[in-house]
């Protein structure tokens, strides 16, 4: 194989403590795989950071929230 390109795919998920949300390895430990599991999830070959993850989670959540409001308003009427 000498000579032959290879393709590699990384999925990397990371987490820091520099808000502290969490000041435990454990719990840093936790928040990077989640953060990987977002990564594999999102088709891999990408990074996510946990604090932005979250952050982009939260703003789908408001999101749909207001979706939710906005029919549930229509129904009513």
């Amino acid at each position: 194989h000498k000579g032959e390109q290879i393709a590699v795919a990384v999925s990397l998920g990371a987490a820091h403590s520099l808000l502290a949300e969490t000041s435990s390895f454990e719990g840093l430990v936790e928040a990077a795989g989640r953060a990987l599991a977002i990564s594999r999830d999102a088709g891999g070959d990408r990074y996510v950071m946990w604090r932005e993850a979250e952050a982009e989670l939260e703003q789908m959540r408001e999101a749909i929230a207001e979706r939710t409001r906005a029919f549930e308003e229509q129904q009513a009427a």
